[in-house]
């Protein structure tokens, strides 16, 4: 399904900036190292574009797991639509455990699914994992024409699953990229 959003426009963001220092006693000698990258989209589809995105918080009971259908219009839109992904340009993932209305320290996987796996980030689909602890995020974002497919025809998968056999865990997932 196309998408019905006519503008889209995503900055993503990364950058670090780490100061240390010693006191002395006449001086306090140190250094900075700062580092960044921005990655400027605007709407539609090829190189420095991206026509969809999907963002949810998943909530996982323990030792749960979801998995998302990147390709089939099983993803639904803030506009109520079914988006299928061709290409991913960009992920970002946050394991919100920590700050819940019950904290909690679960920790989640990301990937693995055992059925039409989702390659994109991972080397391997089935067995290379993306382990966030609580309170940990990553994201992974590029502007270039090609982004990662997403084989439409295989359901591609991606999979969530609460790591912590009790507690439950909650991520906040947002993909962006291009439409079939």
């Amino acid at each position: 399904m196309a998408p019905t959003m006519t503008q889209l426009i995503t900055i993503a963001k990364m950058s670090i900036k780490l100061t240390s220092g010693k006191e002395r006693e006449l001086s306090t000698p140190g250094g900075t190292t700062e580092l960044s990258s921005n990655n400027n989209l605007t709407f539609g589809q090829g190189a420095l574009k991206n026509d969809i995105f999907y963002g949810e918080r998943i909530t996982l009971a323990g030792a749960a797991s979801q998995t998302l259908v990147l390709g089939d219009d099983s993803l639904i839109d803030e506009f109520g639509d079914g988006i299928a992904f061709a290409k991913v340009k960009g992920i970002f993932l946050h394991n919100r455990s920590d700050d819940q209305e019950t904290p909690t320290d679960a920790a989640v996987s990301v990937g693995g699914a055992t059925v039409n796996p989702w390659q994109g980030f991972l080397g391997d689909a089935i067995s290379d994992l993306i382990v966030l602890p609580a309170g940990y995020g990553i994201m992974i974002a590029g502007d270039d024409v090609n982004g990662v497919a997403v084989a439409a025809a295989s359901n591609e998968q991606l999979k969530f699953l609460n790591d912590d056999g009790s507690d439950q865990a909650e991520i906040d997932v947002i993909i962006w990229g291009e439409s079939l």
